[in-house]
């Protein structure tokens, strides 16, 4: 009865250490994924300046009613330069080209893109955001300490005070970065996203579930009906289990190494990534598997 006693009292401390041990480990999990949520929520928004655009119709070169091939023909460089030299009149054009640089570079693509979408606005002024450079971007959401020597950064005085008197007069809003869930790589980081990454993963994922579930089942099937016990099965079992503990960078050097460089398979795409991840995932499902089947 004592022993029983002593058992129960182990059995409960044993239990207890274990939902203690599963708590702390949640709870580390959901303090790392709040950290990253909290260090990584600026990355959704975005810093834009509102500036005022004249769609002048005669430096675009259009005629009435265009066209959307027409708008994407037309050159809007000279326009946007137009616009700058009208909204910052009292600069020179030296400063002009260090105000320019507060913008994103390809403030003219913004500007087309916007015209695409709104045809009506042709000669027509009206004030967008555009979206403001990374570095202005790192300043304006505080990842960027202004106050160090003017050398050591590559926003130089002049261009933190347009900067301030943007603000000042509140034309400067973060918004939210819908390119970032929209657009693919880039080496512009205004116009980088996750879109490729995104597919890419989901296409490597297809193609693994395509490939090894089918032949990890029928395999599995095989080895626990219908394959007689002999030096060849047994040879089978044994690959497979030793396949299952073989680290994950030997498979990336496989995939490396055969199907890229011997058989000439296209780099940097999901089609190598599913093969080599259906390679790694083989021997787990088919070992899982016939533990089910058994």
């Amino acid at each position: 009865m004592t022993n029983l006693i002593k058992r129960k009292k182990a059995e409960r401390r044993f239990q207890f250490y274990g939902i203690f041990a599963v708590s702390l480990s949640l709870l580390f999990v959901l303090t790392l994924i709040i950290n990253i949520f909290s260090s990584g929520i600026g990355g959704f928004y975005k810093t834009s300046f509102l500036m005022e655009i004249h769609f002048d119709q005669k430096l675009l070169k259009l005629e009435d009613n265009p066209s959307s091939d027409q708008i994407e023909d037309a050159s809007f460089r000279k326009l946007v330069s137009y616009n700058f030299e009208q909204n910052f009149s009292q600069y020179s054009k030296d400063e002009l080209k260090q105000i320019k640089k507060l913008f994103y570079r390809k403030i003219d693509k913004e500007t087309q893109n916007y015209l695409l979408q709104n045809p009506e606005y042709l000669n027509q002024k009206i004030e967008l955001l555009f979206t403001a450079s990374t570095d202005i971007d790192q300043i304006h959401k505080g990842n960027f300490n202004r106050n160090i020597p003017e050398k050591q950064r590559s926003i130089n005085d002049f261009q933190l005070g347009i900067y301030d008197q943007f603000v000042e007069s509140e034309k400067v809003k973060s918004v939210f970065n819908k390119g970032y869930f929209l657009s693919g790589d880039s080496r512009d980081p205004e116009s980088a996203g996750v879109a490729s990454s995104v597919m890419g993963s989901v296409f490597t994922i297809l193609i693994c579930f395509l490939l090894s579930f089918p032949i990890a089942i029928f395999a599995s099937i095989y080895l626990e009906e219908f394959a007689k016990p002999g030096k060849v099965t047994d040879l089978i079992e044994i690959n497979i289990n030793n396949l299952a503990a073989v680290p994950s960078i030997i498979f990336g050097l496989l995939g490396l190494g055969i199907l890229l460089n011997f058989f000439g398979l296209p780099r940097s795409t999901s089609l190598v990534g599913g093969m080599v991840l259906s390679f790694m995932t083989l021997p787990t499902i088919i070992v899982a598997c016939r533990s089910s089947l058994r």
